[in-house]
């Protein structure tokens, strides 16, 4: 890392057994504490929106990957991510356990990366130091590894690697990595291949592709193009000119990153949140983030905007620690480069969320740091090293110590995640400040646990401090409705329903509820409503149907399932539950027809042939049933 140490003392990374073995043994502290998340089920985060009801991936076609490609879902523009989530769902259906896996080697991956990428700037920090007198050497293997350790245990990154809607962070990594590892490959040859270069940039358009946060690679480029590299001491010119593809992928990043974060309404106004409330939040996020590399403590999923606190202590103090840190890496450039590099990396590739641009609810994010934290990492293990390594049992007593603390912070805040229940109530303990979202995702937590008092006084808080928030009222209606009290139900729907119009979940549920009281004027009033709203959203219309099956409303449930599959034909659960319909009304030759269509799309459904089956012989088709009751015994 600094410009002084001798390439002479270095060992380079070679195709060799001993580098091999020491980039894959700083995954095993990763893979025993992450390991238990393969038990975990999905959370009620998100998860519901982007995997469990989200029909767009349940089909790994020509048709769902150009929806990948040309719609924004979610406030983001991400189809990496969405082709990802749908191979999941072709091999393993909606089971939690194969989208952790993917999360989980796409984590292993990342940790390799990370120890390749480290061992290569620590090399190339030698190769291009000022002065060939040194006596002292870099050990590089061992800081890459630390480094990658670190990386692979922080309690910081659990987020990240724990929650199956984080897939974007993973995959945006693994290309931004392997695109910063191209481009010095390429930067550090005499002959500068150019094809090299296009590696880069291929892997840099595919880590914007998988999450937007990837925009800040070409700044990044350019401080590498300072050190390690050393590269503007000539070539100026065409340094620039090389990074120009670089730059227009970013710039249309930028733009798809605005036009799908404007479409869901997500950018919050100046009048939302004032320009001096973002620049000290800013400073704020910067030293906490820091904090938290240091100290990882008290993280939690969430972590609100607090308008009141613009000018707390907290952020007060902030404000002159960022700034000490930059004057001093700024005033120890000469002596050492690696501290404002590394610097300079953890601004860079946080602005993008630092809410200067606020999208979202959150002051800040463990799952923000991921990238960035690879460089006050590299640097932290450097340091770490160069300090001790004269000091055999010092050194590997630290580094072991070090290691044992980050694996037990982290499997502590692995277990926060086992279920929505615990998740929701280590956000409170962190945080015990009233939040509505926070509040609100508990109470429905605790509803589908089965624990309704408990679920009941979570969702009193909302609906009496912040009456105009119609998801507090939606899951009030939710657990009156699943606890028999229709008329307590009635009322939370309707006042759901008065704030949110556009949103039908309340409506089906009136209808089902009216139904069942004999008010059929009432019903039929609230179904016309919910089949008006949204009628071009597969999505709403397939959950619509599902509630009013669930309930044995299948008249109700058809034409919310037949608009689905109108707007989206290729949609495999809607077929199912229509074939489901359709056998227990005795209609066995349209369940026939639903299933097989189902089948076209994903021929290895067991759901679907065992329908079927069971279709051919209700309707009296024997042959036909022992066919398909004998494909299904193969697979």
């Amino acid at each position: 890392m600094t410009s002084s140490e001798s390439s002479q003392n270095i060992r380079p990374l070679t195709n060799t057994v001993r580098p091999i073995f020491w980039g894959l043994s700083g995954l095993l502290p990763a893979l025993l504490v992450f390991l238990p998340v393969l038990n975990f089920p999905f959370i009620n985060w998100d998860d519901p929106a982007v995997i469990e009801k989200n029909l767009h991936i349940r089909g790994l076609c020509p048709a769902s990957i150009l929806w990948a490609f040309t719609h924004f879902q979610q406030g983001f523009y991400i189809p990496l991510n969405w082709i990802s989530l749908a191979i999941d769902y072709r091999i393993g259906g909606l089971d939690p356990w194969v989208y952790h896996l993917h999360n989980l080697l796409l984590h292993a991956f990342n940790i390799l990366l990370v120890f390749l990428l480290s061992h290569r700037v620590l090399t190339l920090a030698v190769k291009n130091g000022s002065s060939s007198n040194q006596s002292e050497a870099i050990e590089a293997l061992p800081i890459a590894l630390l480094s990658a350790i670190i990386f692979g245990i922080h309690p910081l990154h659990v987020e990240t690697v724990a929650w199956a809607t984080e897939r974007k962070d993973l995959l945006c990594a693994l290309f931004y990595f392997a695109s910063l590892l191209a481009y010095l490959d390429y930067a550090s040859r005499p002959d500068r291949s150019y094809w090299r270069l296009g590696s880069s940039l291929v892997f840099f358009l595919l880590a914007s592709l998988s999450k937007p946060m990837a925009v800040t690679l070409p700044a990044v480029l350019i401080l590498l193009d300072l050190f390690p590299l050393r590269r503007f001491r000539a070539r100026q010119k065409s340094i620039w000119l090389e990074k120009l593809p670089f730059f227009a992928v970013s710039l249309g990043t930028g733009i798809l990153m605005f036009l799908a974060e404007q479409k869901v309404n997500a950018l919050a106004t100046m009048d939302q949140l004032p320009i001096e409330f973002r620049v000290m939040n800013s400073f704020h996020s910067l030293a906490l983030y820091l904090w938290r590399m240091f100290l990882p403590l008290h993280l939690a999923v969430l972590y609100p905007l607090h308008l009141k606190n613009t000018f707390s202590p907290g952020s007060l103090v902030s404000v002159p620690v960022v700034l000490t840190i930059t004057f001093f890496c700024f005033w120890y450039r000469k002596r050492n480069l690696g501290p404002i590099i590394a610097w300079g990396y953890f601004l860079i590739t946080l602005s993008p969320v630092l809410g200067i641009v606020q999208v979202g609810g959150q002051s800040s994010a463990d799952r923000y740091t991921y990238i960035p934290s690879f460089g006050p990492f590299l640097l932290g293990s450097y340091f770490i090293i160069r300090i001790v390594r004269k000091k055999t049992l010092l050194l590997y007593g630290g580094i072991l110590l070090l290691t044992v603390g980050l694996a037990w912070g982290a499997r502590k805040q692995v277990q926060t995640w086992r279920s929505s229940v615990a998740l929701w109530e280590n956000t409170i303990d962190n945080d015990p400040r009233y939040n509505g979202a926070v509040l609100n995702c508990l109470g429905d937590a605790y509803r589908e646990a089965g624990r309704y008092e408990d679920a009941l006084k979570a969702l009193s808080f909302p609906v009496k401090y912040d009456p105009s928030y119609y998801f507090a009222f939606d899951s009030l209606g939710k657990l009156y409705f699943d606890r028999g009290m229709n008329e307590e139900s009635i009322q939370a729907f309707k006042i759901s329903e008065k704030l949110a119009p556009a949103e039908i979940w309340a409506q089906c549920h009136l209808d089902v509820l009216y139904s069942r009281q004999g008010k059929k004027k009432e019903a039929l009033q609230e179904r016309a409503s919910a089949l008006s709203g949204k009628p071009n959203d597969p999505w709403e219309h397939l959950d619509i149907g599902k509630i009013y099956f669930q309930t044995g409303f299948y008249d109700q449930a058809v034409p919310h399932l037949l608009e689905s599959l109108r707007s989206d034909p290729n949609t495999v659960e809607t077929y199912e539950y229509l074939g489901r319909i359709y056998r227990e009304k005795g209609e066995f030759i349209k369940a026939i027809e639903s299933y097989e269509k189902g089948l076209t799309l994903e021929p290895g459904n067991r759901t679907l042939l065992e329908g079927l089956a069971r279709s051919y012989f209700q309707a009296g088709k024997y042959r036909d049933a022992s066919l398909h009751y004998l494909e299904l015994s193969k697979l």
